[in-house]
């Protein structure tokens, strides 16, 4: 076509993507039409033609996905979340899997996810193009598709239809005809409605979370709508899945944990304690014992510096065990402080400085404080 780029061959194709030259491969790819696509890809084994689809922009994949029949994108699907797959994807250097890995369009994800297990789920996200901390990597397949145009009646006909694999009708996404979140619906709203009441009368105003999103404020915003799940839309606001409750508390369950580890000064050990080989756990550990060896070791250098004054003072070294511990626990309730405010959302790392001075002003008026009170009981 007149458009296009020179048609790239399928042999030289396969042969980038053998090489792992998948920069390459996506630049050959851009600028082709759908319909020279759709001939090129279908000349290449599954796995390379999966490759090479997952390097299409997104809105490149939807037009070859719909011009693909059906017997191609069954197995174009399934050679997604095959293992050689992903692994071709986790080998890139994350910078580049972030320039030439966009995001699967809402339609192909959904087909992607449909029979995947937890663990298939987590090894795909990266061909999905998730973040790795994102709340796509615990997404779900939506079963009932709810529609504006829908009466009470055959909500009820699809609720009793699907009962046996959904895994959750308590809170059901409103879609478009592109599959555009347009509300929330929730089962006791159309048993309680007439049957010829529509959809659109019976929802509540959209709710959902874009699949790049951090997992932990997903599921915060989950638990605070008291919702039993939660719509996944892809940056075009297109339904993907849910996430369900019980991810929801898995993911906040592993942040906890990961506070708790952080507040004990070591690093979380993501596995049964049991099963944890010592030099691992040494390893968590070690990096957050420098610190206060490193500050023990300053502590000592000061001392050494007026040790004269303090040999000719010596009521000066009574007040040395009152500086290291009050010190030491002024310390930790700044950490705790903190890492509960970056654990509830109400700090995040763009705001360091803002922390740093608050913490600074509370640090002197602490230290202002007990001082006096060292003067006067002294």
């Amino acid at each position: 076509m007149a458009g296009d780029q020179t048609a790239i061959d399928s042999r030289q194709l396969s042969t980038m993507i053998g090489n792992g030259s998948l920069a390459d491969a996506s630049v050959s790819l851009s600028g082709q039409s759908a319909g020279s696509l759709v001939g090129t890809l279908s000349e290449l084994p599954a796995t390379e033609q999966a490759v090479a689809f997952q390097l299409l922009a997104k809105d490149t994949a939807m037009d070859v996905f719909e011009c693909l029949d059906a017997g191609l994108q069954k197995p174009l699907v399934r050679a997604l979340h095959d293992e050689e797959v992903t692994e071709v994807f986790s080998a890139l250097d994350p910078d580049d899997r972030a320039r030439l890995v966009e995001e699967l369009p809402a339609k192909v994800a959904k087909r992607l996810i449909a029979d995947l297990s937890p663990h298939e789920r987590t090894r795909t996200a990266v061909v999905l193009g998730y973040p790795a901390d994102s709340v796509g990597r615990f997404v779900h397949e939506q079963t009932v598709a709810v529609h504006p145009g829908d009466t009470a009646a055959q909500v009820i006909a699809q609720l009793h239809e699907r009962a046996g694999d959904a895994t959750d009708f308590e809170t059901m996404a409103v879609i478009d005809a592109r599959r555009t979140v347009v509300g929330l619906l929730h089962p006791r709203a159309v048993f309680a409605a007439g049957p010829g009441t529509p959809v659109a009368e019976l929802s509540a105003p959209p709710l959902g979370a874009e699949v790049t999103q951090l997992a932990t404020g997903a599921a915060r915003d989950l638990l605070r709508n008291r919702l039993s799940a939660l719509p996944l839309v892809d940056s075009e606001r297109r339904l993907v899945g849910m996430l369900g409750l019980t991810d929801a508390a898995l993911v906040l369950d592993e942040s906890a944990a990961e506070d708790a580890a952080f507040a004990g000064a070591s690093s979380p050990i993501r596995r049964p304690y049991l099963h944890t080989p010592f030099l691992y756990l040494a390893r968590s550990r070690i990096v957050w014992l420098f610190v206060p060896a490193i500050s023990a070791i300053l502590t000592v250098n000061v001392l050494s510096i007026f040790e004269d004054t303090l040999a000719k003072r010596v009521e000066l070294a009574l007040f040395i065990p009152l500086l290291t511990g009050v010190g030491g626990n002024t310390g930790s309730q700044a950490e705790v402080t903190v890492t509960r405010a970056l654990a509830m959302g109400d700090a995040s790392p763009k705001d360091l400085l803002a922390v740093a001075w608050k913490e600074l002003r509370t640090g002197l008026l602490l230290g202002l404080a007990l001082g006096l009170t060292g003067l006067i009981v002294a």
